[in-house]
């Protein structure tokens, strides 16, 4: 195991850690923590870190950088206090902006000569665990998405500056996110949701031949963008349904105000805000459709 920092100097200046597993090819990168409060994904990374540290891969390499924005991490907030700027929209970076674009240039830089690049996030404590990628525009990324034993395949929209967006699109590598529910509080991991994903990654690398073991083929179902509804009216919020669940257009999903809320579309309900008080524009629920 080799494990190395890089600088990113600045006033102050910080390191971002990065650990090293094996050699040659297939060459499989982790990331985790662009956003600061995701430590459900800062979690799998570590995991992943205390499994190479006892099993050497039989086969290529393996690089895990569990805390891309350390500074964010540090105060449990989606960016770093220092800029104020989303790093995952930014990449490739920059070697002369300021300290999260300087950060994203590292992470950039690290996973340049990598296969694949696997960067895992949180999606809220509402939410469902999903892969996200840009499958429509590069069948091997869609191959790749098929070896997870994760339940749903989420299409991108492909925002742009999106370490996983560029990394497929201006390098060619197969990249993708994974989002995992995170905790009920600021800091607080989802443990379920971390352990299906720890284990659907060691499924992965059993089936690129990287660890030991026999591989399990069970591919997630493929889903379209992800749709929202959002509340029409200040008020009191009042769920029928449950994430998970699939809805049919016009079924009542809930009540805002003592009035009837009803699903816009048939879907399967991704994310659901729980009972609580909202506001015009809040989101109630997300909910994707199979393709």
């Amino acid at each position: 195991m080799l494990k190395r920092s890089r600088q990113v100097f600045d006033v102050p200046a910080f390191s971002q850690d990065i650990y090293e597993y094996g050699e040659g090819s297939p060459k499989i990168m982790f990331t985790a923590g662009i956003h600061g409060d995701e430590v459900t994904g800062i979690y799998v990374a570590e995991k992943l870190i205390e499994y190479f540290n006892d099993n050497k891969p039989i086969k290529g390499s393996i690089k895990i950088m569990p805390k891309c924005n350390p500074v964010a991490t540090r105060q449990l907030t989606r960016r770093s206090f220092y800029d104020g700027i989303d790093m995952n929209r930014i990449f490739p970076g920059s070697t002369k902006g300021s300290t999260t674009l300087k950060a994203a240039q590292n992470i950039w830089q690290e996973s340049e000569d990598m296969d694949t690049i696997i960067d895992i996030h949180c999606c809220g404590q509402y939410g469902m665990t999903y892969i996200l990628a840009v499958y429509d525009e590069f069948p091997e990324v869609k191959e790749l998405c098929m070896k997870l034993n994760i339940p749903r395949l989420v299409k991108s929209e492909g925002t742009a500056g999106q370490l996983f967006t560029e990394s497929c699109r201006k390098r060619g590598q197969k990249a993708i996110i994974i989002e995992l529910p995170s905790g009920h509080s600021p800091g607080a991991i989802n443990f379920e949701a971390a352990e299906e994903c720890y284990e659907a990654l060691l499924n992965l690398l059993r089936a690129e031949g990287i660890i030991k073991g026999e591989y399990i083929n069970n591919p997630p179902i493929v889903y379209g963008n992800i749709k929202d509804m959002v509340a029409e009216d200040n008020g009191l919020w009042l769920p029928q349904v449950n994430k998970g669940d699939r809805v049919k257009k016009g079924q009542v999903i809930g009540k805002l105000n003592g009035k009837e809320i009803v699903a816009n579309e048939e879907g399967t309900i991704l994310m659901i805000v729980p009972g609580s008080y909202l506001y015009s524009d809040d989101y109630i629920i997300m909910y994707i459709q199979e393709i």
